[in-house]
């Protein structure tokens, strides 16, 4: 009788486990038993992943905060060049970090607005550029065009990053013997979980919004400017450096 009754209880335990509800019954032991345990390459290539899209969302941001400056350059009033004087001044004697962000935030604004009001108005399209202005627009169009095309790529893979990431996380730490030899590299991934995926997960879209509004602003001086097409980029490909 015992044995009987042993018998039925392993067979009850066997079919709970492969019942469809056995992750939740018993505590994610089901998803354990089918979890792919990843090797240190592959934990490693998260880790390259991650610093690849870290460096090209960099690489974005850099062209934005270039494209901005000139387009503001060839598009503001001196009126608008006045205010942004005063506001630099008032950047450089802010007394902290905080209030050094905000006045950052309020020139990127202003600058973004004055961009737009001479698209808008026109004003670009009859904009004739000469020297430094005119080579820059010319450089202008490639760079906004690579940086769309790598801000793109960035949200992609860091939709992918924010389910691989934490998974190499757990896999990792699942081994004492992996996990001290790849503690470095769990540091770094953890990091990129709590902080730089949530954040480009954030910022991303709207780099990519301003990149559009940049590039409408530099296609209307390409018309005026006879600047050339310019064509589709590349993974390898690389900004060109604007004078400043």
């Amino acid at each position: 009788m015992k044995r009987v009754i042993g018998c039925s209880l392993l067979a009850f335990f066997v079919l709970l486990l492969l019942s469809p509800g056995a992750d939740a019954g018993l505590g994610g032991l089901g998803k354990l038993a089918k979890a792919k345990k990843l090797t240190e390459d592959d934990i490693g290539d998260v880790l390259k992943r991650i610093e690849q899209t870290k460096a090209d969302f960099t690489g974005a941001t850099k062209c934005i905060n270039q494209s901005r400056d000139v387009l503001f350059d060839i598009s503001a009033t001196s009126e608008a060049k006045e205010q942004l004087k005063a506001k630099e001044s008032a950047l450089a004697a802010a007394a902290d970090d905080e209030e050094k962000q905000r006045i950052t935030v309020e020139i990127q604004t202003m600058k973004d607005a004055e961009i737009e009001r001479a698209n808008k108005s026109g004003e670009l399209k009859k904009k004739k550029l000469q020297g430094k202005q005119l080579k820059n627009a010319g450089k202008l169009m490639w760079n906004l065009a690579l940086a769309t095309y790598k801000d793109k790529k960035v949200l992609d893979n860091t939709k992918k990053l924010k389910k691989d990431a934490p998974n190499a996380v757990k896999s990792a730490k699942s081994s004492k013997l992996q996990a001290a030899k790849g503690a470095s590299k769990i540091g770094a991934i953890n990091e990129a979980v709590k902080k730089d995926i949530p954040m480009i997960l954030m910022e991303a879209p709207k780099q990519l919004k301003t990149l559009k509004a940049f590039m409408s602003a530099a296609k209307a001086l390409r018309k005026s400017n006879k600047i050339e097409k310019v064509g589709k980029p590349k993974k390898d490909d690389t900004y060109q450096e604007l004078d400043f």
